[in-house]
């Protein structure tokens, strides 16, 4: 006797405390088979991928695990389904906060996945030195809102959410823009933005300060500036002689900072196509970059494992350091949250948070 009971083919099977069996479909449905009256039943939930193992505890609470890397509590005679952890499989290699919202931000990883997460302040405490501040690192309290999956365009590089879209940078060297409605429909693509031979892909990426520039980076270490409007290009800088790993823009919509695997830091004014000064580290590529609230500092993270701190006034960064309180210049506490290396570092909009990502796919959210 053969009974269909979903599409996609069947990933995991389970026998309830009833004598029934729960089907895990590569559709993500649960199907529920009675035996008695051999007949299927498919409760409400549909999980976010192919389910690929089940188990049932006595009470008949299934846990279910997905080939998106998810885990799910699925109680209620199957009708409740709720995330014990949601992932990306691969390494997340780009973190960006909504701008209009500092409790939501983005991460891209090298599955080809886009995730928008909505987080809130959880209770994991990481070491701090005796009287100093409170700090936090919310490892898994975070709600995935959406994720856009394309492996096709290879690596998502760089994402940024912006009023119900996402824009995003590929290592197929396109530039894209997704809607957030359901199926995330593709609204525009800026084709070959950063595509040179064996140095194609679009490898850094941000939106200018009033919302009406793409700044992205290229494998090559070029920087191009792109009229979001037209989807034209503005400007064209190229003085880095690695892969450009991130770019920041500052708030006055004419200046960016950007660093590479070459191991420097420069300054630009995008608007005259010229490199205003730049900085060099001593030790391995740097990752990612962010400005400090004040838009004087910033803060980098690299191949040394460290977050270092720098003053655009100075040439050496101020302090190479775990945390520390520029105010005082005394130090704050050490961050440990991550075994593999910190490949991206944000800042939250309002500065009262820091979040962080490794090449192991951990994810850290910073209470400062």
């Amino acid at each position: 006797m053969v009974h269909h009971v979903c599409s996609l083919g069947v990933g995991a099977l389970a026998r309830g405390s009833d004598g029934s069996v729960i089907i895990g479909g590569g559709d993500g449905t649960l199907n529920v088979f009675d035996w008695e009256n051999m007949r299927t039943e498919v409760p409400p939930p549909v999980l976010h991928g192919s389910i690929t193992s089940l188990s049932v505890d006595h009470g008949d609470v299934v846990i279910a695990g997905t080939s998106e890397g998810d885990i799910f509590k699925v109680s209620d005679g199957l009708e409740r389904a709720v995330p014990l952890l949601q992932t990306q499989r691969g390494e997340l290699n780009h973190l960006c906060f909504d701008a209009n919202d500092g409790s939501t931000f983005s991460s891209t990883s090298t599955d080809g996945s886009i995730c928008v997460w909505s987080s809130r302040a959880g209770g994991h405490s990481c070491f701090r030195d005796p009287g100093l501040i409170n700090l936090k690192a919310v490892l898994q309290d975070r709600q995935l809102l959406h994720r856009l999956r394309k492996p096709a365009f290879g690596s998502a590089t760089s994402s940024r959410v912006l009023d119900g879209f996402v824009l995003s940078g590929w290592s197929d060297g396109h530039l894209r823009r997704h809607d957030l409605a359901p199926g995330h429909p593709e609204i525009w693509v800026i084709p070959n933005a950063h595509k040179f031979g064996n140095s194609t892909g679009v490898s850094a990426m941000c939106l200018g300060a009033r919302g009406d520039l793409v700044i992205s980076g290229g494998m090559r270490g070029d920087i191009r500036v792109w009229d979001l409007a037209s989807r034209g290009l503005v400007a064209q800088l190229k003085q880095h002689m690695g892969a450009v790993t991130a770019v920041r823009a500052f708030a006055d919509n004419s200046h960016a900072l950007s660093c590479s695997e070459d191991q420097s830091i420069k300054l630009w004014d995008f608007a005259a196509e010229k490199c205003l000064t730049s900085f060099v580290t001593k030790m391995g590529a740097i990752h990612d970059i962010d400005l400090v609230a004040d838009q004087v500092q910033f803060v980098s993270v690299g191949k040394d494992r460290c977050l270092t701190f720098w003053d655009l006034r100075e040439p050496r960064p101020t302090q190479v350091v775990r945390l520390w309180d520029f105010r005082t210049g005394s130090a704050i506490a050490s961050l440990p949250g991550h075994t593999g290396r910190v490949s991206t570092v944000t800042f939250s909009p309002d500065g009262s948070a820091l979040l962080s990502a490794s090449d192991n796919g951990s994810l850290v959210w910073w209470e400062l």
